[in-house]
């Protein structure tokens, strides 16, 4: 048994585990504790695989600091998805014995899961008032997406997507709609990683167009890997849809509710993600890094057991409601967190 600190810093010392690529940036434990170097080392692993285009983008550049502020809790996250997945032995180096590459799309999506927020903490009433009536045809326009394939709708079809974002935007209870961050940010993913293939493409194929494979600046791009693209997009939209929330809004449509958990090990990435956002401590204790010296982590058979210090847990007892996993809790806010 050790806390995350410690596992944190054993995890941070072997790179092979954590990073997918073997020249990775530098990572050090204290990174979690400043917001510039996090967001450096997020925007350096992207640009690291060849992708810096996903952070070109004039409105999250304007509003960069919010992303920085969440930047440290990102950094956290992907740590504790990898020791998660590991605790439910998943094979981080492929999916399936398929060649697609757990490690690969966890940075992905883990490392941009919260780029929404630019749009979510700052929204116009204008936008607010466009999703509301039309749902993700507006937020393609909001967000400047171009490329917009179903197959960023896996864990939730798009009906189901489309009736969160739109109802998320709409002010209830006295307080003011918001941009789903989950779904604008899934979204983006996919847009910016198809335009950034795209650039890769023009600049290296100019002279036979038919070629969809090749090596650019070193690095090997191909239309194989839309559907990775694709797969890490539906990871981030689905990872903020509590289906207690979308039965709340199916039922304002008079439709039929959703009764067991849509987030299961079928796909480990949103599986994952989903898991280690909600159980990340930073995110919840933003000034008292200590906490993670404070929150005990054990592996056990088929999950890991947590032992919290603190009495705030109700984010990690309803985790079973939307995450198709079994929650047990034990004594002195301990929790058992296993597999169906």
């Amino acid at each position: 048994m050790k806390t995350l600190k410690k596992m944190y810093k054993d995890l941070i010392c072997n790179k092979a585990e954590w990073s997918y690529y073997d020249c990775a940036p530098e990572l050090e434990y204290d990174t979690l504790y400043r917001e510039d170097a996090s967001f450096e080392f997020i925007k350096r692993y992207f640009s690291l695989g060849g992708k810096e285009a996903v952070f070109k983008d004039s409105y999250l550049e304007k509003n960069s600091e919010i992303l920085s502020q969440r930047a440290p809790h990102i950094v956290s996250t992907y740590l504790l998805g990898i020791i998660i997945a590991k605790s439910l032995e998943i094979d981080l180096n492929s999916i399936d014995g398929n060649r697609i590459n757990f490690k690969y799309l966890w940075f992905l999506a883990c490392l941009y899961h919260d780029i929404g927020y630019s749009y979510e903490k700052k929204p116009c009433c204008e936008h607010l008032k466009k999703l509301q009536i039309s749902g993700l045809t507006a937020i393609k326009e909001i967000c400047n997406i171009e490329y917009f394939d179903n197959s960023e709708f896996k864990t939730f079809t798009k009906e189901y997507v489309n009736i969160y974002l739109s109802h998320r935007a709409k002010c209830k209870d006295g307080k003011m709609g918001v941009i789903d961050h989950g779904i604008a940010g899934g979204l983006m993913l996919y847009d910016r990683l198809m335009k950034n293939y795209n650039q890769a493409w023009e600049a290296e194929c100019k002279k036979d167009k038919s070629k969809k494979s090749f090596t650019y600046k070193g690095l090997y791009f191909s239309d194989k890997h839309f559907k990775y693209y694709s797969v890490a997009a539906d990871a981030i939209i689905s990872h903020n849809i509590w289906v207690k929330t979308l039965n709340e809004f199916l039922k304002e449509e008079n439709q039929k509710i959703i009764e067991k958990p849509m987030i299961n090990s079928s796909n480990p990435v949103a599986f994952v993600l989903a898991l280690a956002d909600t159980i990340e401590p930073i995110k919840i204790k933003k000034d008292n890094f200590s906490f993670l010296d404070m929150i005990r982590y054990e592996n056990i058979e088929g999950g890991f057991k947590l032992f919290y210090s603190d009495h705030n847990t109700e984010h990690i007892s309803g985790l079973a409601e939307w995450v198709d996993i079994n929650v047990e809790k034990e004594e002195d806010n301990a929790f058992l967190i296993t597999k169906k």
